[in-house]
């Protein structure tokens, strides 16, 4: 015979009150998602594709206004036209930047993404560095200005982060970090000249930010092309 004990239990179940309840269950699940979908849109698997779409174009506006800005401090310095490759300055922070993006896509940190990418940033300066030290201020403007382009297009939920990471490169580009890492790998972690340095080095950033700040008063249209 067919019983009909489960279908009477399926029809008592869709009374008022249980069809209120899965109406509620089934509109708290679709604001759900949509606030998921809302939180995505700022995640760095979403960003970091848009900022790598954007690279070319930052680094050709970059080097536009890099070259407006130093074009005439090269003339006047007497710096050599063919150290300033364009192409191989752009193509240069560019490669490091799809090499960060990539990382921050990745939710990698600061310190990991300095473990990654040290070492590239180094091996730049030292070739620029090599024949003009100068020539090191138009990496660090081209890089400067693509950043900030790069920042202007993320969301501002994401530019803190960004921004930390862009400043690892920004402190290996003007600093002879990897050499000072270098130097200090053949001490021991206690040796007294390591606990000078930490000892001394918080005192000792004190001294060119002030001598910069009057240095720039003294002297308010010259553009500083000199490097550590």
């Amino acid at each position: 015979m067919f019983d009909n004990t489960q279908g009477a239990m399926a029809i008592a179940t869709d009374s008022p009150s249980s069809l209120s309840s899965l109406a509620q269950a089934w509109a708290k699940r679709y604001i759900t998602t949509l606030n998921t979908t809302a939180v995505a849109e700022d995640a760095p698997e979403v960003v970091a594709p848009r900022l790598l779409s954007e690279l070319r174009n930052a680094s050709i506006k970059a080097w536009q206004r890099t070259e407006g800005f130093l074009a005439a401090e090269m003339i006047r310095h007497g710096i050599a036209a063919e150290l300033v490759d364009p192409w191989a300055i752009s193509k240069d922070i560019h490669d490091i930047y799809q090499r960060t993006l990539k990382l921050y896509q990745d939710h990698k940190s600061t310190q990991q993404m300095t473990a990654k990418v040290a070492s590239a940033i180094s091996e730049v300066r030292a070739r620029y560095t090599a024949a003009d030290p100068r020539v090191i201020g138009f990496v660090s403007m081209q890089f400067h200005h693509t950043g900030l382009l790069l920042l202007e297009a993320a969301p501002e939920s994401q530019r803190g982060i960004l921004g930390s990471f862009f400043k690892v490169i920004d402190d290996h580009l003007y600093m002879p970090l990897h050499r000072a890492y270098e130097a200090a790998a053949n001490y021991d972690y206690d040796a007294p000249a390591l606990q000078l340095v930490r000892h001394l080095l918080p005192k000792a950033q004190r001294s060119p930010l002030a001598f910069v700040s009057v240095w720039r008063h003294s002297t308010p249209n010259t553009v500083v092309l000199a490097v550590l």
